[in-house]
């Protein structure tokens, strides 16, 4: 055990892979594999990673720290969710995430791991969809006549065999189980648990953000940005912060007098202090019309349901425009602006606005979040960034437009 606290020890004091540190932090590390385990070297459930003695013994402090983020992987690119948890899947799986890993000093592949060149930049359901069809190529036999298509493979050969979970582990780095499967809480169902790493995923790359240490690989990015989409609806998720922010203005200290005897009691609004909601349109030229459009009628909607006042703000590299809006009618339908972005004057001049004496509720910021952002220390109330691309912020929470 001490041998893996090390690799991970080791990966947590690297810059470059601050990423993946996130990501092996959310593993819990167990010696021996479990009952029924297809693979003699490693494997993970999402929840744990199941070491093989025998191979953990014969690995570079480099190759154990492969192995590490070789497992981390598997959870972070959803394989158990994606792929089948055969000999098959796993090659798959392998060819892509090792070919990420190969990239990154200091890591090593253990021998005979498997990244072919020519799926680069291929998802794994493209890999699997090349293997299952060179799986049912005959091969040429010595007389060069074909030969009947293989049979079952023994475990750990290397060869793909038929794709039964018993082939062991053709990839030799540590596989995938079915979610949950080797886990003994059985706390949480199949999809709770995808959804947990979905949000592994976003942590760690906001925490790399903010940082600025390390990335999330290129294709991990439009996975996490597919599996979210239908997930979050953008509208629904801006309506409930808003309600969320002016309701928490409710003042639940004081109970109207008329009620001081009634067996519920009943908390009174102090309307000087409902805030206002800060409303800020990206005007660089990263959102359209009609995106601007969606974000008004949002704000209209946000008015007229909480009784809220509004504070529209239009901005690019600078603050172009300010609208104190009561009527939920009177939101300027353009947006002033059209240079480059930069999103820190626009929270220096909402410091100014809430040390001028505004109270303010929240702020919910329209951009595509290509720009300078804001620090934590920038950043004073609640924000909800409403974005128009798959990036994610480093503060606030983030929600993107589909």
């Amino acid at each position: 055990m001490l041998k893996i606290d090390r690799a991970r020890w080791d990966i947590l004091q690297r810059d470059d892979l601050a990423f993946y540190a996130t990501l092996t932090m959310q593993l819990t590390d167990k010696i021996g594999l479990p009952k029924g385990a297809a693979f003699a070297t490693a494997c993970t459930d999402g929840r744990h990673i199941y070491w093989g003695e025998e191979f953990l013994a014969k690995l570079t402090p480099e190759e154990t720290r492969f192995v590490l983020m070789h497992e981390a992987l598997h959870c972070a690119h959803l394989h158990a969710w994606r792929l089948p948890t055969d000999a098959l899947g796993n090659q798959a799986a392998d060819h892509a995430i090792n070919l990420i890993l190969q990239s990154l000093p200091g890591c090593k592949m253990p021998e005979g791991g498997l990244a072919d060149p020519r799926f680069c930049n291929m998802a794994e359901e493209e890999i699997l969809t090349t293997l299952r069809a060179e799986q049912r190529k005959p091969k040429a036999a010595d007389d060069g006549s074909p030969s009947s298509p293989p049979g079952p493979s023994a475990p750990g050969d290397g060869d793909p065999g038929d794709g039964d979970p018993g082939d062991g582990d053709p990839g030799g780095c540590g596989g995938f189980m079915q979610p949950g499967e080797g886990s003994e809480e059985g706390s949480a169902t199949s999809e709770q648990l995808q959804d947990e790493w979905i949000s592994n995923v976003v942590q760690a790359d906001m925490a790399s953000r903010s940082t600025g240490r390390g990335a999330m690989p290129s294709g991990l990015q439009r996975l996490i940005g597919d599996a979210l989409a239908p997930r979050i609806n953008w509208k629904a998720e801006m309506a409930d912060f808003v309600r969320t922010q002016v309701q928490s203005k409710n003042d639940w200290s004081r109970s109207c007098r008329r009620m001081a005897t009634a067996p519920v009691i009943y908390p009174r609004r102090v309307t000087d202090q409902t805030g206002r909601v800060i409303f800020i349109r990206d005007t660089s030229g990263s959102v359209n019309d009609y995106q601007i459009s969606e974000f008004n009628g949002m704000i209209r909607d946000s008015m007229r349901e909480t009784g809220c006042g509004a504070y529209v703000i239009d901005a690019d590299a600078q603050v172009n425009a300010e609208y104190e809006v009561d009527d939920a009618d009177s939101i300027p339908p353009k947006a002033v602006g059209g240079g480059g972005t930069d999103f820190r004057p626009v929270f220096r001049r909402i410091r100014e606005l809430a040390e001028g004496g505004m109270e303010i509720a929240g702020v919910v910021y329209i951009t595509d979040l290509d720009g300078d952002e804001p620090t934590a220390a920038d950043v004073d109330h609640e924000l909800l960034w409403v974005c128009t691309t798959n990036r994610v912020a480093g503060t606030g929470r983030t929600v993107p437009i589909r």
